[in-house]
C-alpha cells in the first residue's frame, strides 16, 4: 500500500522486512521486483547501497539494480574527490555487469579516478576497454564520452613520454571534439589536444605535423595561441628559416605582450 501510495521510504522499509522475515513466501520474488524498482527512484545512493547488499539470494532485476546503484554511488564519491572509493564502487557494480552501458561507463570512470590519483598506466588500461565496450553499449552523449576518453588517453601517454602512442589518442580526440557541439570540447579539448599532438610530434620530430598542428591553433587565436606561435618559431629555427622564425616570434611580443613566451 505504502508503494501505491507514493511512500518511498516507508515502502522500501515495509518491503525489505518482508523479504527478511518471510524468505519463502510465494510473493518473496515480487517484493524483491518491487524493492529493486523503489532503490533506483531514490536519491540516497549510500543508503540504497547498504539495503540492496543485505538481500540474499538477488533476482536478475536485483542484480540489474545493484549495478546501477553502485555506480551511481560511485559518481557522488567520484564529485567529492574520494577517487579510491569511486574505484572500489565501480567494481562493486562491474560484478554485476547487466547493463552495457553501465559496464562501459564504469571503465570510463575507473580511468578519470585513476587518471586523479596519476595511476596513468592503470588509468590507461581502463579508457581503452571503455574505448572497447562502448562501441556496443547505447551510452547517452556517447560521443563527449568518447572525445574525452581519447583525450585522458592521450595525456596518459604524454606523461608517461610516450609520444607516439599520446598523438594517435590526442588525433582521434581532435577529430572528434572538431565538430563536436559541446561547449567543453570545442572550447577546451580541441585546442589543447592539438596543442598536445604539436608537442607529442615535435618531441618526434615530425616537424610538418607538429606545424600544422601548432597553425590550427593560430590561425584560430585559440588558447594557448602565444604558445604555438613559440613552437612554431623554434621549429622554424631547427629547419634554418631564421627569417620566418623572427617574424613569428614578433607576433607573440605585438599580439600577447603580456605572454611568458614573449
Amino acid at each position: 500500500l505504502s508503494y501505491e501510495l507514493g511512500y518511498g521510504k516507508q515502502a522500501i522499509l515495509t518491503i525489505q522486512s518482508f523479504i527478511t522475515n518471510y524468505p519463502n513466501s510465494l510473493y518473496n520474488e515480487e517484493a524483491k521486483g518491487i524493492l529493486s524498482d523503489l532503490l533506483l527512484t531514490t536519491k540516497n545512493y549510500k543508503d540504497a547501497l547498504v539495503i540492496i547488499q543485505s538481500i540474499q539470494h538477488q533476482t536478475p532485476k536485483m542484480k540489474k539494480a545493484y549495478q546501477q546503484i553502485a555506480f551511481l554511488r560511485a559518481l557522488e564519491v567520484y564529485s567529492d574527490k574520494n577517487f579510491n572509493e569511486a574505484i572500489r564502487l565501480l567494481n562493486v557494480s562491474l560484478k554485476n555487469p547487466i547493463t552495457p552501458d553501465f559496464t562501459a561507463l564504469s571503465y570510463y570512470w575507473m580511468g578519470e579516478s585513476n587518471y586523479q590519483l596519476e595511476n596513468y598506466k592503470i588509468a590507461f588500461t581502463q579508457y581503452n576497454k571503455f574505448l572497447e565496450l562502448a562501441n556496443s553499449a547505447d551510452i547517452k552523449n556517447a560521443n563527449w564520452y568518447l572525445i574525452n576518453a581519447n583525450y585522458a588517453a592521450g595525456y596518459t601517454q604524454f606523461k608517461q613520454q610516450q609520444y607516439a602512442a599520446a598523438a594517435e589518442y590526442f588525433a582521434e580526440a581532435i577529430a572528434k571534439s572538431k565538430n563536436a557541439t559541446y561547449a567543453e570540447a570545442k572550447n577546451k579539448i580541441y585546442p589543447d589536444a592539438n596543442l598536445r599532438n604539436g608537442d607529442c610530434n615535435f618531441m618526434l620530430k615530425n616537424y610538418a605535423v607538429a606545424l600544422n598542428s601548432y597553425d590550427v591553433i593560430i590561425q584560430n587565436n585559440a588558447p594557448g595561441s602565444d604558445y604555438a606561435l613559440y613552437q612554431k618559431g623554434t621549429i622554424l629555427g631547427l629547419q634554418n628559416n631564421y627569417e620566418e622564425k623572427i617574424q613569428t616570434l614578433e607576433k607573440i611580443g605585438s599580439k600577447y605582450p603580456t605572454s611568458a613566451y614573449y
